[in-house]
């Protein structure tokens, strides 16, 4: 509920600005200084991709272990571990993915990203909600929907709530120019409130089915969570698939998806970026990129 206020706001300001988030703020507010606020949300863009675009660079190589069907079934915290430890590695598809990034940006978003959307993420959750079915018939799968839905008020506390609050701007883009840059692209006659309703609930419903499947896997089979949470994405996930009639194939496409997810995101970030530099630099599109 305090995302979805911020999400409304953030569209709103974007589609009457009609341009990207320093811009915006400079037109509704001229001869103030709310255009800092824009210029916070193209630094936070400009971070969070710097670091987003390594850990969506993970799925290409999990692409290609689904391809060779290389996974360790008896320590894939381990084989994950010695992965992320290789330089070379992170480097080279931190590089690759930037540079599909920088193609789908340089090609304008619409075109690309949107189509592709239509058909590639009602997949994702088609096979997301498959994979929750398969983890509730598992040993785990009723430790983890009452780990996840039995409330534990005693464990609530400052620190939680923040982590929540966090984790709810993360996951809607909140704050990074991201829905303010997006919002400048938006029809006059388009329903701000109706759609940001629909991306809270969709954003909302994916995060729970997820962590119905990755919890269910954890306490399925004994995996041990090491450092942060997307982690178990590559550790957890693999787990299910190795023990699933024809998991090679169904593997190999959710990868193939969460890689498509991930661009769109990346996508995204860079977009406030580069319309940043085309609106207020005047920079061509290609030269902005």
């Amino acid at each position: 509920l305090v995302g979805l206020s911020v999400m409304v706001a953030e569209v709103l300001i974007g589609r009457r600005g009609r341009l990207n988030p320093v811009g915006s703020f400079r037109v509704l507010r001229p001869d103030t200084q709310w255009k800092l606020v824009g210029f916070l949300g193209l630094l936070a863009g400009f971070l969070i991709l710097s670091y987003y675009a390594v850990v969506a660079g993970w799925t290409f190589e999990y692409v290609i272990r689904s391809i060779i069907w290389d996974f360790d079934e008896r320590d894939p915290g381990a084989s994950f571990g010695e992965f992320i430890a290789s330089p070379v590695k992170q480097v080279g598809y931190f590089l690759a993915f930037m540079a599909v990034t920088m193609l789908v940006v340089v090609g304008g978003v619409s075109k690309g990203i949107e189509r592709w959307n239509r058909i590639l993420m009602p997949l994702l959750l088609s096979m997301l909600i498959i994979l929750m079915v398969r983890v509730l018939t598992l040993p785990g799968g009723e430790k983890a929907v009452r780990f996840l839905f039995w409330p534990d008020f005693g464990s609530l506390n400052h620190d939680m709530v923040l982590e929540a609050l966090g984790q709810a701007f993360f996951s809607m883009s909140l704050g990074m120019g991201a829905l303010l840059t997006y919002g400048s692209y938006l029809p006059k006659k388009a329903n701000i409130g109706t759609a940001c309703i629909a991306i809270a609930g969709l954003d909302a419903f994916v995060a729970l089915v997820a962590s119905i499947v990755i919890f269910g896997a954890i306490f399925s089979y004994g995996i041990v969570m090491e450092g942060s949470g997307i982690g178990n994405l590559f550790t957890a996930i693999p787990m299910i698939f190795l023990k699933m009639p024809g998991g090679q194939w169904m593997c190999l496409m959710f990868y193939t998806l969460v890689c498509f997810a991930a661009l769109t995101s990346s996508v995204s970030l860079q977009e406030v970026v580069s319309s940043y530099l085309i609106d207020e630099r005047r920079m061509s599109r290609q030269k902005a990129v």
